[in-house]
C-alpha cells in the first residue's frame, strides 16, 4: 500500500517541475520513506484535485478528450519506470531527478506543437513570455553549473541532508589537499 503514494508523489512532482521548476538540484532527498513520512500533504491535495479537474475536462470537452488523453499519455508513460512502481537504485538518495523528465517534456513540446493549430496573438505572447523567462532562468542556473563544487555546494544549501553532496564535496576537498574540510564532509 506505500506504492501508490511514491508514485503520487513522483508524479505531482514532476507536474510541479513542469509548472514551476527551481530550484533544479541534483538530489531533492525526495526517498520513499521521506515521501512516507508525509503523507498526506497539501502537495498531494493538490495533486489529487487536479486529477479531479483532468476529470472535469475531459467530461466537460467529450470532443477533446482523446487530445488530452494523448498529451497526458506522452507527459506520463515514459514516467512510468522511474515513477516508483518498482524500487530502483536512485531511491536511495531520490525518487524524483530532473533527467528522468526530459522525454516526457520533449514528447509533451511536441504533442503541443503537433496539437496547436489554433494558436491566436495571446497564446504567441504566452509562448514568447515562457521562452524568455526560462531563458532568464538558465542563464542563472549556469553560474551554479559552472564546477563541481559549485554544483554540490548549491545541492547541500537546497538539500541540507544529502550525503551525496556531502561525499562529493569531500571527495572535492581531500583531491585539493584540504583534509579538515573533507572530514566534516565525510562526518
Amino acid at each position: 500500500l506505500q506504492r501508490p503514494w511514491i508514485i503520487a508523489d513522483t508524479l505531482r512532482f514532476y507536474i510541479k517541475q513542469v509548472f514551476w521548476p527551481p530550484p533544479l538540484i541534483l538530489d531533492y532527498g525526495r526517498t520513499p520513506s521521506w515521501v512516507l513520512s508525509q503523507i498526506p500533504t497539501l502537495e498531494m491535495m493538490i495533486f489529487a484535485l487536479s486529477s479531479l479537474l483532468i476529470g472535469f475536462f475531459m467530461w466537460k470537452w467529450p470532443g477533446q478528450r482523446i487530445r488530452i488523453l494523448a498529451l497526458l499519455s506522452l507527459f506520463f508513460l515514459p514516467l512510468l519506470p522511474v515513477c516508483g512502481v518498482i524500487p530502483f537504485l536512485m531511491q536511495n538518495y531520490s525518487s524524483v531527478t530532473n533527467h528522468y523528465l526530459y522525454f516526457s517534456l520533449f514528447s509533451l513540446s511536441l504533442a503541443l506543437v503537433i496539437f496547436a493549430n489554433r494558436i491566436n496573438s495571446m497564446g504567441l505572447v504566452f509562448a514568447f513570455f515562457i521562452i524568455i523567462s526560462s531563458m532568464t532562468y538558465d542563464h542563472f542556473q549556469t553560474k551554479i553549473w559552472s564546477s563541481n563544487k559549485a554544483i554540490f555546494e548549491y545541492n547541500l544549501e537546497k538539500n541540507p541532508k544529502s550525503f551525496m553532496s556531502e561525499n562529493h564535496l569531500g571527495i572535492l576537498s581531500a583531491n585539493s589537499g584540504d583534509l579538515r574540510k573533507a572530514i566534516v564532509h565525510f562526518s
